[in-house]
């Protein structure tokens, strides 16, 4: 699913977001701050081996297929300027689909990557040409500066929100963000009755 725009490390009660060399604040309520440390537990296990898994796995079929799927989401206006773009991968982890997306389409600014996992944004670090950035999906929509995004990658991340609510706000503050002509990208598996064709490594796998 796409739509475009046309006309400190640890968990407390602030959250600090390395962007460029400095951070950034973001105040959040105790219970907010529970939740997350409930949701990143998780990838304080996995962070290492992330990529271990097979819709995680370096230089897999299935990652080249996904890099080549959100490639082409680029428009023509965007392939216009790529010297000028800037992109977010949101819930983007260990950084490593960033920095795929910027050396494919040879991007000069660093892409950004969200994430609400400290641990999965040290692997982050690593990646040349991305800027590890510590928030939560929907905290961070809300506070996009207006107009300051070309293009807004959430890759298998949109499950993870709560329908009733989270979804709606996190759309609204993605178009917010986005400039004229920018674009958003949702990048999703279905949970459910899979009835498309796969490859048959990730069938075994599911």
């Amino acid at each position: 699913m796409n739509f475009q725009k046309m006309q400190t490390n640890n968990f407390g009660n602030q959250i600090e977001s390395k962007t460029q060399g400095c951070f950034s604040k973001s105040t959040l309520s105790s219970n907010a701050v529970a939740e997350l440390k409930a949701k990143s537990y998780h990838y304080q296990n996995v962070s290492n081996s992330y990529h271990e898994a097979y819709f995680y796995a370096k230089n897999s079929d299935y990652e080249r297929w996904q890099l080549d799927v959100v490639a082409n989401c680029f428009s023509p206006l965007h392939r216009q300027r790529l010297s000028q773009l800037q992109v977010v991968d949101i819930g983007g982890g260990t950084g490593r689909f960033a920095g795929l997306i910027r050396s494919r389409l040879s991007l000069n600014r660093p892409v950004i990557c969200v994430d609400m996992s400290a641990d999965m944004l040290k692997e982050a670090e690593q990646e040349d040409g991305v800027i590890p950035h510590l928030a939560d999906a929907v905290s961070y929509a809300k506070s996009m500066h207006p107009e300051s995004v070309d293009f807004a990658l959430n890759k298998e991340l949109i499950h993870h929100l709560k329908m009733s609510e989270e979804v709606t706000e996190f759309y609204k503050g993605l178009y917010k963000g986005l400039r004229y002509g920018g674009k958003s990208v949702t990048i999703t598996r279905p949970q459910k009755n899979i009835s498309y064709p796969f490859f048959e490594e990730a069938r075994q796998v599911w």
